[in-house]
């Protein structure tokens, strides 16, 4: 986190040292108020793809993905898992968990990451 190098007061460089995350990628959105130097910043989920990837131990996406060919395979408990995770964006607070979960699949096929039980993997 680059900015929490800089001058910042007490009560910044804790928020910077708590919302420290040393192997997700998180998006971060800040508002810098110029006239009194004051700023907000709200703390995003990581991207659905990253947290697929991560959920399967992927790398890297493929080049060309494919259902015919799956680059992997996701169980129903981990896309509800990431489903959870997704939901605490302030966007995804009022959207039920079953539609998120929708997503999460719809995220995978685009990776070429099929949905299976865990028996049948």
């Amino acid at each position: 986190m680059l900015w929490c190098s800089l001058e910042l007061p007490h009560d910044a460089q804790l928020l910077c040292s708590f919302f420290s995350f040393p192997v997700w990628f998180v998006p971060i959105y800040m508002i810098i108020f110029t006239a009194d130097r004051t700023f907000t910043f709200d703390v995003k989920t990581p991207p659905t793809s990253w947290l697929i990837k991560r959920a399967i131990g992927m790398e890297k996406g493929p080049q060309r993905p494919n259902i015919q060919s799956p680059s992997g395979y996701i169980t129903p408990e981990m896309v509800y898992e990431i489903a959870k995770i997704k939901q605490q964006d302030r966007a995804m607070k009022l959207i039920p968990i079953r539609s998120i979960c929708h997503s999460v699949i719809g995220t995978a096929r685009t990776l070429g990451v099929v949905l299976k039980e865990a028996d049948d993997i």
